[in-house]
């Protein structure tokens, strides 16, 4: 998938080719795809936690247990709902950090792919993240490409090269790309690709899959006119090359800028089906809670006022006890003793059957 066509969201790019002093600065080709980072982790997973109503309930009737004033348990089993809902918070964090860990491990086995970069030393091996932009990598058959890159050359007699995009969308059908003629001529030996110099002109970096334009000025004369390069010469990271002995090709975008990643999305906040099920059940309780606890609060402020406090010594009330203040407290005495209408052992068995649920797609 893409953003829609239209005009490229970024500034237009320019790339030497050859040139002395090396090219601009320009972002890494090391590629992340981890949910969190070291410092985002733990205030990203408590917001993501606590916007969740089930999370945020217990949490509050957890809170409201500790208030003396307001608590009708006044032993240890008073801190049962926050230590049940730390186990369920500890049981996602895990959870969490294991996808994390695993999309962690697979973004340093893509980091750490081998490709051949050509210089004036002949050809090196490096890997995928020290690739840069203006580097001309060559890339045998059978091997993904590990940027966006310009067709230089082709080992095919007719300068083709077949590309499988099987990673980008999922088709299995070869794509055919091409090298420019006259370009394909000044690098077609590995010192002459290290040596011919020139700069492209091109799109900046954006998020449309299937559009790139640009041009290519070989030499240092600024008056010599611009070869124009169309898509079917540009080739993209996460493709595979087929049926191609090899390709040398100049790197134009890397790592955040190449048009795969450009395409890869932040996750969204998962919210199941279940979950969303279980959320719109959560009302009706919640507002039988509220409905009964307002009414019995109105109502004991009612007796209060109409029967003769003062006298029942045993219930050691002040002369506070029918007060708008007292009647606010009792509604959160009783909102607290009716907590139980939304258990919160659902919420733990939904977290350890999502827990079960990511194991079992990761085992398939």
């Amino acid at each position: 998938g893409g953003a829609a066509e239209g005009e490229p969201t970024a500034p237009p790019r320019t790339v030497p080719v050859n040139a002395p002093g090396g090219a601009p600065r320009f972002p890494t080709n090391y590629v992340s795809t981890t949910k969190y980072t070291p410092l985002t982790a733990l205030p990203k997973f408590i917001y993501e936690q606590f916007t969740r109503f089930s999370n945020a309930y217990f949490l509050c009737i957890g809170v409201l247990y500790t208030f003396d004033a307001l608590t009708p348990i006044f032993t240890g089993g008073r801190y049962s709902t926050l230590w049940t809902l730390a186990f369920v918070i500890v049981v996602a964090a895990i959870k969490d950090a294991w996808e994390d860990i695993n999309r962690m491990r697979m973004d340093r086995e893509v980091n750490r792919t081998r490709t051949k970069v050509l210089s004036s030393t002949g050809e090196g091996e490096t890997t995928w993240a020290r690739v840069k932009v203006a580097d001309v990598v060559k890339i045998e058959k059978n091997e993904a490409i590990p940027a966006d890159m310009l067709l230089l050359y082709s080992s095919d007699a007719d300068g083709l090269a077949y590309i499988e995009t099987k990673q980008l969308d999922g088709e299995s059908n070869l794509k055919v790309k091409s090298t420019i003629p006259s370009v394909a001529e000044q690098f077609s030996t590995v010192e002459a690709a290290v040596t011919t110099q020139g700069v492209v002109e091109c799109d900046g970096p954006n998020s449309t899959m299937y559009q790139f334009n640009g041009g290519l000025r070989l030499g240092t004369d600024p008056a010599t006119p611009m070869t124009p390069i169309v898509y079917e010469n540009f080739v993209l990271r996460g493709c595979t090359l087929r049926n191609t002995e090899f390709v040398y090709g100049l790197v134009i975008n890397t790592g955040k800028d190449t048009k795969l990643m450009q395409n890869i999305k932040p996750a969204p906040v998962k919210t199941s089906r279940v979950e969303r099920r279980t959320n719109l059940h959560y009302a009706i309780p919640l507002t039988m809670q509220f409905v009964m606890c307002i009414y019995l609060a109105i109502r004991s402020r009612y007796a209060c006022r109409n029967l003769p406090i003062e006298a029942a010594w045993y219930l050691n009330e002040g002369p506070e006890a029918c007060s708008a203040n007292q009647a606010v407290r009792r509604f959160f005495t009783y909102f607290i003793t009716f907590s139980a209408l939304i258990p919160i052992a659902l919420n733990v068995f939904i977290e350890i059957a999502r827990v079960f649920h990511v194991l079992q797609v990761f085992r398939d």
